[in-house]
């Protein structure tokens, strides 16, 4: 009776790992697409609640801030907003100085706005 719950675990396993391998496939390639994007939707590997949420589970053990969603009235599609942030080598924050000139003292105020881009 061991042998046929070890059996089935692992193929519970590999189906899992199948479809979280699909989801963090896309993730990766739309990453590549779009390499500033904070924020992804993924649809592979999510065929339901469960399983989207098992694959949502294992996103989150990592660096990747993840949730699961669902979209339909008639047919039901699990998805996935996955955030990854970008690493401090692509984050760029940009000085803009803004001169504010108040004429009737003839004063000069100096304002410095930071801005990530």
């Amino acid at each position: 009776m061991e042998t046929s719950l070890k059996s089935i675990n692992d193929v519970r396993e590999a189906t899992i790992s199948k479809h979280f391998d699909a989801a963090f496939a896309e993730l990766k390639a739309k990453a590549e697409a779009d390499p500033l994007q904070v924020t992804f939707i993924i649809y592979a590997g999510c065929v339901s609640s469960n399983v989207t949420a098992e694959i949502v589970h294992r996103l989150n053990a990592g660096d990747i801030k993840a949730v699961a969603g669902k979209s339909g009235v008639i047919s039901v599609q699990h998805y996935i907003t996955a955030e990854v942030a970008l690493p401090s080598s692509l984050v760029h924050e940009e000085k803009k100085e803004v001169k504010v000139v108040v004429v009737p003292e003839q004063v000069t105020v100096s304002v410095e706005i930071t801005e990530q881009v």
